[in-house]
């Protein structure tokens, strides 16, 4: 996921996906698993305490997106 989301700030399409809220309000697969759009949100909420949606707005603004972590990194 982080590798993905390193093209959020030059790829509108991915951004679109990533945002979609269609895709947002589907029922998890009968697997468990989750689509893009919600893996990306879950992501970003554990690693940077922040929405896909904000996340999206920072980097787009050029700034870093430095949340509140709810995990502790390795180092910590």
């Amino acid at each position: 996921m982080k590798h993905i989301l390193e093209f959020v700030q030059h790829d509108a399409g991915l951004r679109n996906i990533l945002t979609d809220p269609e895709l947002h309000k589907r029922p998890p697969r009968p697997d468990g698993r989750m689509n893009i759009a919600k893996a990306a949100h879950v992501y970003t909420q554990t690693f940077f305490g922040l929405s896909i949606k904000r996340y999206m707005q920072l980097v787009c603004a050029g700034q870093e997106a430095r949340g509140i972590p709810l995990i502790a990194s390795p180092t910590d």
